[in-house]
């Protein structure tokens, strides 16, 4: 939006360096180290604060480790931030034999940088109106295992991975009373403890097979996790006086289990047919939900805040059809169909005002487990794509 949390430069610098190191014939290793700083700037700077922890100055009294205020320098619809990212990535690859190849890895990213917006310029530890600002130092970390094997026309790929997450930001000991500030002032309880981190293991296989001379099939089964957005982990958002969101340090990864079935046939020699069904199932999503908090704003009515958790769950499923042409010539062309449904829901208490299971108030709205249509689903889409080679013999400026 122009007018809202509007900034008129965007930058980023990176750095690099990859080495390949080849100890055999079938066996080598490649190491990669990275640094990418992306940056904003908005129309009007605070004091420019330095590239560090330093530049989160408190005006007014301050909870350390829980509330982030900030300075009232900006003017309105001021936006900015900054984000490093470090990377490192290790890949093995050895060819133990002519029917396995062996792949070990190892990949790890570290954040840290800071986002702050406002449309109304004032002082965020006032909760301002329309205000947002956290930093952010989460921690990834992977691992994975593969065997490609092969054998006659079968290929299949077996793997497992690890991957561990820390959103690296202390949790309140009192979600339904945390710290924050309002009207310059500290209220709810300012304890925190660490956060809680989240180990996951994905199972992955995947092969294909020839049926008989012109039809072969594939099969693809495996865990994939999504780590949550960096603001459902962070992000102190007010609004109207009071705070619309509050960070969940402890928001669990989602979850998605895939599956997928293809067929491919050949036709004629010249032509090839592709027929794809898939089945994505989603649980662990996050989703907001309102959590009460005393006095968490100025007004009388202002006593929830959004929070993120994991109440989400999906499917996505579907089948695409396509027929392409495959022989050498002047004409090529790609026909493709896709079917495709793609549902969500939520399960649980809108609105949370305990954890107490017999809290007779979080039964006020409560939300069972309903699937619906998501806004974003494409049942069916359609896509055509024909080209044309000019011959040898048309020139030299348009043959070949």
């Amino acid at each position: 939006w122009p007018r809202f949390f509007a900034y008129h430069e965007r930058y980023n610098t990176g750095q690099s360096i990859q080495f390949t190191h080849t100890l055999s014939p079938t066996t080598f290793y490649e190491v990669l180290i990275s640094h990418i700083r992306d940056g904003k700037k908005g129309t009007d700077m605070d004091q420019g604060f330095p590239d560090s922890r330093d530049w989160w100055v408190p005006n007014g009294p301050y909870a350390a480790g829980v509330i982030y205020p900030w300075g009232s320098n900006y003017s309105e619809n001021g936006a900015d931030g900054i984000q490093h990212n470090y990377r490192y990535r290790v890949d093995f690859t050895s060819q133990l034999d002519s029917h396995n190849q062996l792949r070990v890895g190892s990949e790890g990213r570290i954040y840290n940088g800071y986002v702050f917006t406002s449309h109304r310029g004032v002082n965020f530890s006032n909760a301002g109106w329309n205000a947002s600002a956290y930093h952010l130092t989460p921690r990834y970390y992977s691992g994975y295992v593969q065997d490609k094997m092969e054998y006659g026309g079968m290929i299949a790929n077996l793997g497992l991975r690890a991957d561990y997450y820390n959103s690296n930001k202390p949790a309140p000991v009192d979600k339904y009373d945390p710290g924050y500030v309002i009207g310059g002032n500290i209220r709810g309880n300012t304890a925190t403890e660490p956060n809680e981190t989240h180990v996951k293991i994905s199972p992955r296989l995947g092969f294909s097979h020839p049926v008989s001379e012109f039809t072969a099939f594939h099969f693809q089964y495996g865990h994939f996790y999504q780590i949550p957005e960096v603001a459902m982990l962070n992000n102190y958002g007010t609004y109207g006086g009071g705070y619309q969101y509050y960070p969940n340090p402890n928001l669990m990864p989602g979850k998605t289990v895939q599956y997928e079935f293809g067929l491919q046939h050949n036709l004629r020699g010249t032509h090839r047919l592709n027929l794809v069904v898939y089945f994505n199932d989603m649980t662990d999503q996050p989703q907001w939900k309102q959590i009460y908090m005393a006095n968490v704003g100025n007004a009388n009515d202002r006593f929830f805040t959004r929070w993120y958790d994991n109440i989400g769950y999906g499917t996505s499923k579907g089948m695409e059809l396509t027929l392409d042409r495959t022989a050498i010539g002047k004409w090529y062309y790609r026909l493709s169909y896709t079917l495709s449904r793609v549902f969500t829901g939520q399960e649980g208490s809108q609105e949370q005002w305990s954890d107490d299971p017999t809290d007779a108030r979080n039964w006020n709205r409560r939300k069972d487990a309903k699937t619906s249509l998501r806004g974003t689903d494409r049942t069916h889409r359609i896509t055509a794509i024909v080209s044309f080679r000019s011959p040898q013999d048309w020139g030299k400026i348009i043959g070949d």
